[in-house]
């Protein structure tokens, strides 16, 4: 009964997985455009983008096997769920767990930038070598981990203020939350001057939107009754007594 219950969630689990990728290739092949198409691009897009969500999917998974396990009407765990039982379904889990970790890990800190790097390196005349073009690659993709790290440890190690107003993050929480009970009580007195004042703002910035677009039309339209201006010759007029004494000198 164990492995029947467990079977079924990894399965649905492994259906669900099979769309997503499905689903990610639907994504890459409609949003890339299609001179730049490559292979290694979109194989490596299709992999990270399944791989991400697989992991968000694995928590419904989780919660899925965990209460496979127990009774819901009674809250006691079920006759075949032992101690032993549901160890295996945790380790199974944390395995799982561990391995997508690792994998988008790996994907977002080596696969995606190489493959990027790979991407930009390509030489067009052919000049270039694909031991040099993977030397180069490489070479960006260790700067960019580089600086990962470095910030990462900045983050992790970085001193935080013990008590005070800190700029940690309890502290623009509390921020927030300040600004969000203040914005649910809104002031009847303040209520017309601030919406009157977030209207000019939006008329302001219309304004400035539209202005480019309407003075480029216009110049195009200027420089092209220039354009013809310059190509028209204005007819001659001859007035009558000309051609009398033209024809009277012939």
């Amino acid at each position: 009964m164990a492995l029947l219950q467990t079977s079924i969630v990894w399965v649905i689990f492994a259906i669900v997985v099979t769309i997503l990728i499905a689903i990610a290739s639907i994504f890459i092949y409609i949003y890339q455009t299609p001179r730049d198409r490559s292979l290694s691009v979109t194989v490596t897009c299709i992999f990270a983008i399944t791989s991400l969500l697989a992991t968000v999917v694995l928590l419904p998974a989780d919660v899925a096997l965990i209460s496979s396990t127990v009774v819901p009407k009674l809250g006691r765990r079920k006759d075949w769920a032992t101690q032993d039982e549901v160890d295996d379904i945790t380790f199974s889990l944390t395995v799982v767990y561990y391995f997508l970790y690792s994998l988008d890990a790996l994907l977002c800190l080596i696969f995606v930038p190489f493959t990027y790097f790979w991407y930009e390196e390509y030489d067009d005349l052919g000049e270039q070598t694909t031991g040099q073009r993977f030397w180069n690659s490489f070479k960006y993709t260790l700067s960019f981990i580089a600086i990962a790290v470095v910030l990462f440890l900045v983050g992790f190690f970085a001193p935080t203020p013990n008590g005070g107003d800190g700029l940690d993050l309890d502290y623009f929480r509390k921020l927030l939350i300040e600004n969000r009970k203040r914005r649910t009580r809104p002031d009847i007195r303040t209520w017309p001057i601030d919406n009157h004042r977030d209207l000019r703002l939006c008329l302001v910035q219309l304004f400035r939107i539209c202005t480019p677009p309407i003075k480029a039309n216009k110049d195009r339209s200027v420089n092209f009754e220039s354009s013809d201006n310059i190509y028209h010759v204005a007819p001659i007029r001859i007035e009558p007594r000309t051609t009398a004494s033209i024809r009277r000198q012939m």
